[in-house]
């Protein structure tokens, strides 16, 4: 049997349990009562605890891609990394700069 949807002050387990949020805060679907494998929307996943996002106009953060134990443990010393920024920035070293390109909706990344 597995739980659909913990009380609050839960989180859902991927054993299909729950764990008590104390040390996974914002997180949505836990590994252990200490390590977060996915979390809320505004929060961004680094080092299996969730933050909140740093990287002014990044609309989308690498971290937040749900992935595997063995993949965490590979890199875990991630920081937060951005993958897609706001319109009208495009992902120049991390960071969202302002793009200049007349009517354009999505910048590219400069190479």
């Amino acid at each position: 049997m597995t739980c659909d949807n913990c009380k609050e002050g839960y989180v859902k387990g991927k054993n299909g349990g729950c764990f008590i949020d104390t040390n996974i805060k914002n997180c949505v679907l836990a590994a252990s009562t200490s390590l977060c494998d996915k979390c809320a929307d505004e929060f961004v996943l680094v080092n299996r605890k969730c933050e909140t996002p740093g990287i002014t106009n990044c609309e989308e953060y690498w971290n937040n891609r749900y992935v595997s134990d063995e993949f965490f443990e590979m890199f875990s010393d991630v920081k937060q990394i951005c993958e897609k920024c706001e319109t009208d920035y495009y992902l120049k070293q991390n960071k969202c700069e302002k793009g200049n390109v007349k009517y354009c909706k999505h910048m590219l990344s400069e190479i």
